[in-house]
């Protein structure tokens, strides 16, 4: 089950909570974090390349690959401005 902290509504809606969904996120058990790939693809609002973007920042190790995906991720959101 995703735990109700984690849900988001749309795009927007987890960009303003993605440092902090991202930091329960780093804390799920391997079996959670696969539920919660099938969440993210399963919001139909979504596209599915913004679903990519989501799950890559989500899953990113590095900093510099953190870095490159916080760039998606506000790039994307500035179409929604």
């Amino acid at each position: 089950m995703i735990r109700e902290n984690m849900r988001f509504v749309n795009f927007c809606d987890f960009y303003d909570r993605r440092v902090f969904i991202r930091t329960l996120y780093i804390d799920l058990s391997s079996e959670n974090k696969q539920l919660y790939k099938y969440y993210v693809y399963s919001r139909r609002i979504l596209k599915d390349k913004v679903c990519d973007i989501i799950w890559e920042y989500l899953n990113v190790m590095d900093d510099e690959g953190l870095e490159i995906q916080k760039g998606l991720l506000d790039k994307e959101r500035s179409k929604y401005l």
